[in-house]
Parts: C-alpha cells; sequence; structure tokens
C-alpha cells in the first residue's frame, strides 16, 4: 500500500480512549473499625503500633487479629498484582506466529524473561508482552495509564489487521493518517486524548508501515528500514467524502459532453476554412506567375522579331 505523509491529522481516523480505570488498590484504614473505635486512622500509625507486626503482618486486638495489609494494601505495598499476557493479540502472533510465551521466552533469539526479542521492525521487551508468565504484572494503583494504553494499541491493531487485509483506499487512507499523527509536530483536527497520543507517537509510524506492507512478518523484512515516506502531494479523500451523482448531476454531465461535442465540430469547421482559404491564395499565386511567365515570353519573341526585320532592311 502506498502511503504518504500528510500536514493534518485527522483525529476521526484514530481509536477513542477508553474509560478511566479507576484504581481497587487503597487503603481502607480510614473507613474501618480501627479507625471508628479504635482512634487509628493512619496507616503509618497502624503498622507502626506495639500491637501489630507491621506490613505482612497481623494487629492484635480483643476482637481477633487483623492482617495489616487488608488494612493498608497500598500503604504496604501489597496491591493485588492481576495482568494477563498480551502476546497473543500483538504484532508477533499476527505476523510472526509466536503466540505463546513459553515459545517466545525460550526462543533462540530471546534473552528471555527481561530480555529482549529482536525483530525487523525494533526489540520487543519480553515482559511488555509476557507479564504474567514472567511474573511481572504491575501493581494495579500504578499501572492505570499502561493498562489503558495497551487497550487503546490493542484495538488500534485489530483495526488495522482488518482495514488492510487488501490494499483498499480505506487501507491507504487509515495508515496515511496514522503515519501522519505520529509526527511530533502535526496539526490535529481536535483535541486527543492524552494515552492515544502516547500510543501514536511510540507505535504509530512502525504501525503503518508494517501493515502498509501486507502479508506475512517473514515476508516484510527491513520494510520499515527501507520505505521512504513521501509528503502528500494532494489532501486523502475518503470514498464517503464523494457526492454521488444524481439525477441532476448525470443530466449535467450529459449537456457538459454535448457542449463539448458540438465545441469540437465549430473548431474542426474552421481549420476547414481556413485550409481551404489558403488554396485559393495559393492558387491564384500560382495563376499571375504563370501569367507573368508568358508575358515576359511574348515579350522576348515580339523583340527578336524586331531585331531581325532591322537586320533585313540595313542589309538591303
Amino acid at each position: 500500500v502506498d502511503i504518504c505523509r500528510d500536514d493534518v491529522c485527522d483525529v476521526s481516523l484514530l481509536p477513542v480512549a477508553p474509560p478511566t480505570v479507576v484504581s481497587t488498590c487503597s487503603d481502607l484504614i480510614m473507613s474501618s473499625p480501627m479507625c471508628k473505635f479504635g482512634g487509628l486512622c493512619s496507616c503509618e500509625d497502624f503498622v507502626n503500633n506495639p500491637e501489630s507486626t507491621g506490613c505482612g503482618g497481623v494487629f492484635s486486638s480483643d476482637m481477633g487479629d487483623v492482617q495489616v495489609n487488608s488494612m493498608c494494601a497500598k500503604h504496604c505495598g501489597a496491591c493485588s498484582k492481576t495482568c494477563k499476557d498480551d502476546l497473543p493479540n500483538g504484532p508477533l502472533c499476527s505476523f510472526g506466529n509466536l503466540c505463546s510465551c513459553e515459545e517466545l521466552v525460550n526462543h533462540p533469539n530471546s534473552t528471555g524473561c527481561g530480555g529482549v526479542y529482536p525483530t525487523d521492525f525494533g526489540d520487543t521487551q519480553v515482559n511488555s508482552v509476557c507479564a504474567a508468565y514472567c511474573d511481572v504484572c504491575p501493581d494495579t494503583d500504578t499501572s492505570d495509564t499502561d493498562v489503558i494504553q495497551k487497550q487503546i494499541l490493542k484495538v488500534l491493531e485489530e483495526k488495522l489487521s482488518e482495514l488492510c487485509r487488501y490494499a483498499t483506499a480505506d487501507c491507504q487512507r487509515m495508515l496515511t493518517n496514522l503515519y501522519s499523527c505520529a509526527s511530533h509536530s502535526i496539526l490535529m483536527t481536535n483535541e486527543l486524548d492524552v494515552n492515544v497520543v502516547a500510543v501514536v507517537k511510540k507505535h504509530g509510524e512502525s504501525l503503518a508501515l508494517a501493515h502498509a506492507e501486507l502479508g506475512n512478518l517473514a515476508l516484510r523484512r527491513n520494510a520499515e528500514k527501507s520505505r521512504n515516506v513521501l509528503p502528500c502531494l494532494l489532501p486523502t479523500v475518503s470514498p464517503s467524502d464523494v457526492p454521488s451523482k444524481s439525477p441532476a448531476g448525470n443530466a449535467q454531465s450529459e449537456s457538459s459532453t454535448g457542449n463539448a461535442e458540438s465545441s469540437r465540430f465549430g473548431v474542426g469547421i474552421g481549420i476547414g476554412i481556413l485550409i481551404g482559404a489558403v488554396a485559393v491564395v495559393l492558387a491564384f499565386l500560382i495563376v499571375l506567375k504563370v501569367r507573368k511567365a508568358n508575358a515576359l515570353s511574348r515579350y522576348t519573341a515580339e523583340e527578336e522579331e524586331i531585331d531581325q526585320t532591322r537586320l533585313y532592311k540595313s542589309s538591303v
């Protein structure tokens, strides 16, 4: 697919940011009986209380032991870590047929968990696509932005995969816009969510180039490095932006066609008349030249006859 670099970013063609994720990890000490009846409303006081064994331990009370982390999960850094592997939804699976984290981590070209897997489009952080497998799930309270951006990236890749199965005009328009939006000095048609901006700036150019090649990842080796994206000469236009022809439009088109044919007919007649006039002038000039030549010939003959007569008289 031929793509170009436009001067304007059409925000309407980019994914919409999902609703903001509200973190479920928080300290519950303020709403607990410890605060209402015991006056312990601060996790710092609760954890350092003589009756507490600290984070990861228990707080002993007359009503039984209370798990410190259950009251002060955020304070103790004990938020539940829940995440999943993104590898099955990423380009390594879609184009490279690497859909299992076990295969990716143990691949000869991979340096394993905490390392990278090199591709023609750059190195992929293994932990970023196999967080659950590598046991590196982030705390939910600190990963809201990452979760949102991963969702945006997933939606964007799914849309590109669906739209760019074949080299269509819609695919070309989508990829051109995505590549253009990845520029850091681009005029956007509207305000854009900061998370969408982050995803587009980071992944937009490489995604556009990858999907512009179509086909399997193995068939697109060095595509990103070898492609030279030139500025767009004309604005990209969607098929939906092209007005459909109405009966009146058809009639106007037919009328225009008829007028054009009439104009061509008139021009043909004018050229024919001009050629005829030139031919008449040439014929007239030829006749004058012939007449002049005949007159000159007669004059010469008469002069010779007079000279002979004079010569005869003088001899007699």
